[in-house]
C-alpha cells in the first residue's frame, strides 16, 4: 500500500513539474522518437511544416548517452526542425545535441545550414530525464533560436517548400545503440 501511495505522489509531481516546464510550449502531439542501432534517422516520412514558428519540448533518456573515444564524439546530432526545400545541406534549422561524456549532460545548439554554409552555435545543455522546451522562429529573412533564455539569430532565406526534421543521430557514425527522444510539437 505504502509502495503504491509513494508511486501515486511520484506520478503527481510528475505530471505538475511537465505541466509547469510546457506552460509556454504550444502542445500539438506527443511522441517517442526511436533511432535504431545501426542508424541515422528516426523515420523517414517527410512532413510539411507551414507554420513560421516552431514551440516543442523534449526529454532525452539514459539512451542519449554513448562513448566514441575520437572527434565524433563532437559530432552534432540532430534533435527537431525544418529544412527548406528538399536538401538539408542547402537551407535547413534544426536545433542539434551531443553528449558531454565528460560534465555528463546533453549539449543543446543551433544548426543550421544557409546557401550550403553549416553554422553550429552552442546554446546550453539539459541532463538526462529533464524535461527543456525550445522554441524557432522564422521570417523571410532569418531564423531565431530560443533556448534557456539564449536567443541566437541566424540569416536564411525563407522558401515556400518547408519540412519538418525529426531526430537523427550523426554526423559521422551512425547510432551505436537504441536511442529514445521524448517530444512534444
Amino acid at each position: 500500500m505504502a509502495g503504491s501511495r509513494y508511486r501515486s505522489i511520484v506520478l503527481i509531481f510528475g505530471l505538475l513539474t511537465l505541466t509547469a516546464c510546457l506552460k509556454d510550449v504550444d502542445i500539438g502531439q506527443h511522441r517517442i522518437f526511436n533511432i535504431p542501432e545501426g542508424s541515422h534517422a528516426s523515420v523517414t516520412t517527410m512532413k510539411a511544416y507551414n507554420r513560421h514558428s516552431l514551440s516543442f519540448a523534449f526529454r532525452f533518456d539514459e539512451s542519449a548517452e554513448y562513448l566514441f573515444n575520437d572527434a565524433d564524439q563532437f559530432d552534432m546530432n540532430k534533435l527537431l526542425g525544418f529544412k527548406y526545400g528538399l536538401d538539408p545541406h542547402k537551407n535547413s534549422a534544426r536545433f542539434g545535441w551531443r553528449w558531454d561524456d565528460d560534465n555528463k549532460y546533453i549539449v543543446i545548439s543551433a544548426y543550421t545550414y544557409s546557401n550550403g554554409t553549416r553554422s553550429i552555435f552552442e546554446m546550453g545543455h539539459c541532463f538526462i530525464g529533464q524535461i527543456s522546451s525550445a522554441e524557432m522562429r522564422s521570417t523571410d529573412q532569418e531564423v531565431t533560436f530560443i533556448f534557456q533564455g539564449v536567443e541566437h539569430i541566424v540569416p536564411l532565406q525563407d522558401s515556400k517548400q518547408r519540412y519538418y526534421m525529426f531526430p537523427y543521430f550523426g554526423g559521422n557514425k551512425k547510432a551505436p545503440h537504441n536511442i529514445q527522444i521524448e517530444l512534444w510539437f
